[in-house]
């Protein structure tokens, strides 16, 4: 592990930019879309992808809490 709990073999630069990409696509979506892309929705979303950059699939709960 690296600093901030990533893996060390990550690639950061790829990885901010695929972060970018769909921080960029999920505004979109929301922007466009509101009632199918709640602010809820996109929490568990930024999580969800957050978690799996750790290694750490975690089961989340409303608002994109982590469960537990």
């Amino acid at each position: 592990m690296c600093a901030g709990g990533l893996p060390a073999a990550m690639d950061v630069e790829l990885e901010s930019t695929r972060l970018a990409a769909l921080l960029d696509g999920l505004t979109l979506q929301a922007t466009l879309l509101p009632d199918r892309y709640p602010p809820t929705l996109l929490r568990q979303v930024l999580r969800r992808h957050l978690d799996a950059l750790k290694g750490c699939l975690c089961p989340t709960g409303p608002g994109g809490v982590r469960a537990g």
